[in-house]
């Protein structure tokens, strides 16, 4: 594993059940299992530096790959503060 990485920004109202570093092939990045609002989801989240260059597509083949989700699980992305998003198994 690389360096460690500083934590991705949190929303005020979201509570982590699960927060460590993880590495996917060369891509350095934090798995979270959270709750938010009632829904429970998951996420791995990316320093925007080391995936700028991959779309939504090849963000979720590598989540899939890595055994973190399952393809047909509903996935959402976003773009901000220098971290990429990437969540899924969204749960009520």
């Amino acid at each position: 594993m690389n360096a460690p990485l500083d934590k991705p920004p949190l929303e005020e109202d979201t509570r982590l059940k699960i927060s460590r570093q993880i590495q996917i092939n060369d891509y350095p990045a934090w798995y979270q299992k959270w709750a938010w609002d009632g829904i429970v989801g998951e996420s791995v989240i990316f320093p925007e530096p080391s995936v700028r260059t991959l779309d939504d597509a090849a963000l979720k083949a590598l989540v899939v790959e890595a055994g973190y989700a399952d393809a047909d699980s509903r996935f959402t992305f976003a773009r901000r503060d220098e971290w990429t998003f990437v969540n899924f198994n969204f749960r009520d």
